[in-house]
């Protein structure tokens, strides 16, 4: 995954997490604010039977995040070195170390977040493409009913077109919708779009 990716729904990298909580800057107040965070899990450590502290790196930096007894319970199998996570945590001043503490409140994997943070899809393809409408009804059903949009870039020896497809046609906008419709001839490319 490309880090311009995980821009798209993550909050700041972790090398600005100080700069943008930290004490230094004033914070966001005793509390601190909520963030969303994206990294590899690279050190897992347990304190006893009150959570872990794990600690992630992106392309950017490094931090430690706390997971707690609750959290801990509900995500801990999604917690494994050389996974990508996604968290939401609260994110706020540490005026000991000057620094920041986040305690985690929700963990996903990369593809669950992808999933809740995607607002649809879009598929190029160029025609003619004849039974395409057929072949994507039958390609989306596993998909259907979710609040995903699909938008469709057309093109053919004369002419391009890009189509918004209706709300008969909303998916839930995952990885594996998109390598199923790359499976299918006439589609060039098929991507999420957050």
């Amino acid at each position: 995954m490309q880090a311009d990716e995980l821009a798209r729904f993550t909050t700041c990298t972790l090398d600005s997490l100080e700069r943008r909580f930290g004490a230094s800057e004033g914070g966001r107040g005793r509390r601190g604010a909520k963030a969303v965070l994206a990294g590899l899990v690279r050190d897992i450590r347990r304190r006893g039977n009150r959570g872990s502290f794990v600690a992630i790196e992106d392309h950017t930096g490094r931090c430690e995040i706390s997971v707690f007894d609750d959290a801990w319970t509900l995500y801990a199998d999604l917690l494994n070195k050389d996974e990508i996570i996604v968290c939401e945590a609260q994110v706020a001043p540490d005026r000991f170390s000057n620094g920041v503490r986040i305690n985690v409140q929700k963990i996903m994997s990369l593809g669950q977040a992808k999933s809740q943070f995607a607002r649809g899809v879009q598929i190029s393809l160029t025609g003619p493409a004849d039974g395409i409408c057929d072949l994507l009804k039958s390609t989306f059903v596993p998909y259907r009913d979710g609040s995903g949009q699909v938008w469709l870039d057309y093109r053919n020896a004369r002419a391009r077109a890009r189509i918004e497809l209706g709300p008969d046609w909303s998916v839930q906008p995952c990885e594996e919708l998109v390598a199923a419709l790359g499976e299918l001839g006439a589609i060039r490319d098929a991507r999420l779009i957050y």
